[in-house]
């Protein structure tokens, strides 16, 4: 009998989907949601505070956020291996393309990445999912 712990550890659950961008050459992409970990990797490394010279305001970092997410979740769909292995030298390359192509990706990859629902809305989606056909 398989137990819940089991069910979760060997379940599939990272969505991705294919896509592909005219603007690079017509080539297919893939783009990868992001595990709970990476998700929060990326969110903390986002919200960096720096304390400024003078007084006791804070500034938000928050350069190139767009750029490294999709660095991290672009993956050749032949391999299925990263085409960025350093995430700062993705996005500062993916930094220089089209904001369109870019942020088409980013808005992706929030959503495979289930970055896009409220919070709500995901536990209703978790339930739905999960739901044995029972009433509670």
């Amino acid at each position: 009998m398989t137990t819940l712990k089991q069910l979760i550890s060997e379940s599939e659950d990272v969505q991705y989907e294919d896509v592909e961008i005219p603007e690079w050459g017509g080539a297919t992409f893939r783009v990868r949601g992001l595990t709970a970990e990476q998700l929060d990797m990326y969110e903390a490394k986002q919200i960096a505070l720096r304390r400024k010279d003078v007084g006791n305001d804070t500034e938000v970092s928050m350069r190139n956020h767009r750029a490294e997410l999709v660095a991290q979740v672009l993956f050749d769909p032949d391999t299925d291996t990263r085409i960025f292995p350093d995430v700062k030298e993705g996005a500062r390359i993916l930094s220089r393309k089209s904001s369109g192509t870019v942020n088409g990706l980013f808005i992706l990859a929030q959503k495979l990445s289930g970055m896009d629902r409220e919070f709500g809305k995901k536990v209703a989606d978790a339930k739905a999912d999960f739901s044995d056909g029972q009433n509670s």
